[in-house]
Formats: C-alpha cells, sequence, structure tokens
C-alpha cells in the first residue's frame, strides 16, 4: 500500500493557494479515508470526520462497445439528473479516437485513448458543491487504471494521473487489480475532470486506459449553514455494488 499526502499550488484562479490531496495505492485504503463503511473499516480515519460520504462504482459495463469518435466523446449519466455523471474522450482528435473493448473471458468493459499513448480524459459533469439533492460534489476519485493492446489484453507500466486542481499522482500499475485514487480534502475545491497518460516511455505502443471508475463524494445533505450554526449530520452510504477485481 502505498499512501502520501500531497499538495498542489493553482495559479490565477479563484482557486489559487495550496490544495491539500491525499493518494493511495489500495482500494480499501481509499474508501476507509473517504468515510464510506464497509465491514472492517475505521469510521475513525476518514479524512472527512462526521460529513456524509457516498460512493458510486463506474464499471463501464452499460457501455456498447465499439469506437466513439473525438467530436461524440462517449459517457455515461445525464448530468441534469446524476450526480455521478461522466464523460470520456481521448486527448487527441482522431476518428475512433475512443474505444470500448469487451473481455469475454473476464466479463470486464474497458475503455482506452487511440491513437496508442494519447492521454485519456475524464469530466465529471455530476452536481458541484451547491448543486443537486446531494451538497457536496465530487471529492475522490479512484480506479483500476492500465495500459491495453489493441484487443483489450492489459500491459504493465507507468502512469501520470493528474486532477482538474492539479494533483498529479505517478505509479505503475502492473496487473489487472491494481488501484490508484485520490481525495481532496479542502471543503471549498471538487474534481471536474482527471488525466490519464503515459509516464516516460512506459507502456510501449500500447493504449492508455481504465476498468472501473470509483467517484467518491463528501458533503452535507442540506445547503451549508453559517459556521457552528448546527452539527454535520454523521452518517455514511455506499452507491453503486462493490466490485473487486
Amino acid at each position: 500500500m502505498i499512501a502520501v499526502a500531497l499538495s498542489a499550488a493553482v495559479t490565477g484562479s479563484a482557486l489559487a493557494g495550496v490544495i491539500n490531496a491525499y493518494a493511495t495505492s489500495n482500494y480499501d485504503d481509499w474508501r476507509e479515508a473517504g468515510g464510506i463503511a464497509f465491514a472492517g473499516s475505521d469510521p475513525t480515519a476518514s479524512l472527512f470526520g462526521s460529513m456524509f460520504t457516498m460512493e458510486y462504482v463506474e464499471t463501464f459495463s452499460d457501455l456498447t462497445p465499439g469506437n466513439y469518435n473525438y467530436n461524440d466523446p462517449v459517457g455515461n449519466g445525464d448530468p441534469r439528473t446524476n450526480w455521478w455523471a461522466w464523460t470520456a474522450q481521448s486527448g487527441a482528435a482522431a476518428s475512433g479516437s475512443v474505444q470500448v473493448v469487451y473481455r469475454p473471458g473476464d466479463g470486464d468493459t474497458l475503455i482506452y485513448s487511440n491513437p496508442a499513448r494519447s492521454a485519456l480524459e475524464f469530466t465529471f459533469d455530476g452536481p458541484t458543491q451547491q448543486e443537486g439533492d446531494f451538497k457536496g460534489g465530487l471529492r475522490g476519485i479512484g480506479g483500476g487504471f492500465r495500459f491495453f493492446n489493441a484487443a483489450g489484453g492489459s500491459i504493465g507500466g507507468k502512469l501520470t494521473l493528474t486532477l482538474s486542481s492539479g494533483e498529479r499522482l505517478i505509479r505503475n500499475f502492473n496487473s489487472d487489480d491494481s488501484f490508484g485514487g485520490f481525495w481532496l480534502t479542502d471543503p471549498n475545491v471538487v474534481i471536474t475532470s482527471l488525466t490519464l497518460e503515459p509516464f516516460g516511455n512506459s507502456g510501449g505502443a500500447s493504449y492508455v486506459g481504465a476498468t472501473n471508475l470509483y467517484m467518491g463524494y463528501a458533503g452535507v445533505t442540506a445547503p451549508v449553514p453559517a459556521p457552528g450554526a448546527v452539527a454535520l449530520l454523521a452518517a455514511a452510504g455506499l452507491v453503486g455494488a462493490r466490485r473487486r477485481r
């Protein structure tokens, strides 16, 4: 397990200053740090104290396998009604720039960018802190990220994961169950995008992609009151089926 505290300076915007983040390579550690309850978890290990937290697991299984054009990025969920809505597109403007592949051998559906070694960019379009029924916004993101060959076979190598707020995690994803994830601990900052890119020459002439996404939301279930007006709701929930590989 690798768990580290990260910070990044974001200049020239309303987010100027230091943004604190927590990064880990262990899924259970990621869930525990986010305050998502599961058997054996420690509620005192949550980065968010008594704040309400939720998780949505995206396995891509609802996507139709095939090639998606750059101008028609693949996605799941309607941002007008779903707090977990997301889209993905390649970092290169090319025909068939996003590939969705179903692997019958293990039942996984994966998504990767085309051409080889181009970045895969996820954009999260659900509610921000003050929108929708859940007043929290996306504060954590993780997943099974990999290099893939054209048939969907896994290839080991180092990937750079970069958040919209500037935090960056570089790690070696060397197996199908490799995990990498973040939590932002600044209550004023939410995640709006995640970019996956090759690090150095890792992965060779292969494709950057993912077999799943874990989206973590933290906040309160009512409009944010003035400081000290009321105690935050102490609760934890789980949305979506937990998927471990």
